[in-house]
């Protein structure tokens, strides 16, 4: 509750830069200081004056709806608003309750504002030459793959000549690759943990091994927990990412011609909080100790490519509210395998 009664408080907001107005039970204007005043002529056109309703001052409700809403005891606030169309000034509005009535603040906050559409502006402008650029560049390399796959059915082709055409159909693949993950990228930073339900973790990590081993029949993946006990987290549709993505470099990067695969989950508590801890185990060539973190940064180039998919998965994770980190399968010995552990929050 704010106190206006005294000359001395009326002098107190009088001296404060932000603008200020007191109304009564009825919305008409009890007091305002110079910077109100100020505004009301910059913005509105009009002189601010006592009794004044604030109802008739602004087209716009906002102003009289946030009063009206102190009256009753609430605080209410709102950024970023304008108070004509034509005044090119936004500001952060903060109606409170008074001793009598009611009170609203507004402080200037065109800088920050203009500064934030600025941004926005420029994000949408990037997102276009993105998308354009990514689309054209798709079509070049359907083009170019057509050409390569042509030339691979010339009869007299040398062995040399059938190498180089691999690579190069192999570059062209990786050009679509890298553009599908950076869309992806996009649509993860955009929506993914917005809307996570209560998600059984037992049947995603059951989903996600089956469709790797489809697509890798060498790999041997043996879930090593009880699938009949319910572990539920709270994710959405983008949670496979985490996992396939996991599970397909283990097999990838294994260099035996049978990929053994351990995945364990077991229950964590992490600052008081209770998480299922998801274990992967792989018996690959491991990462060295001080590639370990940045495994997870985009486009280092840490494990043969996997650095893009990995940051994938790290965005995901922390949308979740969860953690990842890469430990070795063997207690200091990198190149023995690796373990990553993904902790998400229990539902």
């Amino acid at each position: 509750m704010i106190s206006v009664e005294g000359e001395e408080l009326k002098k107190t907001f009088d001296s404060v830069p932000a603008a200020l107005v007191v109304v009564d039970g009825e919305l008409k204007v009890r007091f305002f200081n110079s910077a109100w005043a100020e505004l009301c002529e910059q913005c509105l056109g009009k002189k601010a004056a006592p009794h004044m309703s604030i109802t008739t001052l602004f087209k716009d409700e906002t102003p009289a709806r946030m009063l009206a809403d102190a009256l009753h005891g609430s605080t209410v606030r709102e950024n970023g608003f304008r108070f004509e169309s034509a005044c090119d000034r936004f500001y952060d509005l903060t109606a409170a309750p008074s001793d009598s009535g009611a009170v609203l603040m507004a402080v200037d906050s065109t800088e920050r504002c203009n500064a934030i559409n600025r941004l926005e502006s420029a994000k949408s402008e990037a997102e276009f030459y993105v998308d354009l650029m990514s689309h054209d560049i798709r079509n070049f390399n359907q083009v170019t793959m057509g050409y390569i796959e042509l030339l691979q059915l010339a009869d007299s082709l040398s062995p040399r000549d059938i190498e180089y055409l691999e690579k190069a159909q192999k570059g062209v693949t990786g050009s679509n690759k890298l553009i599908d993950n950076i869309k992806k990228i996009r649509l993860i930073r955009q929506f993914a943990g917005k809307n996570t339900v209560k998600t059984d973790l037992n049947a995603i990590l059951k989903q996600d091994a089956d469709d790797v081993r489809k697509a890798s029949p060498s790999a041997k993946i043996r879930m090593e927990f009880d699938l009949k006990e319910k572990r539920a987290v709270m994710a959405d549709e983008y949670v496979h990412e985490i996992f396939r993505h996991i599970l397909e470099n283990a097999a990838k990067y294994d260099p035996h011609p049978e990929k053994l695969i351990d995945v364990t989950v077991l229950p964590e508590k992490i600052d008081g909080k209770d998480y299922w801890s998801v274990r992967i185990s792989d018996h690959g060539s491991g990462i060295p100790e001080d590639k370990k973190k940045s495994v997870f940064e985009r486009m280092t180039g840490t494990t043969k490519g996997a650095g893009v998919g990995l940051s994938i998965v790290r965005v995901i994770v922390d949308k979740y509210g969860g953690r990842i980190r890469a430990e070795d399968r063997v207690k200091g010995d990198p190149s023995k395998g690796t373990i990553f552990v993904v902790d998400l929050p229990q539902a």
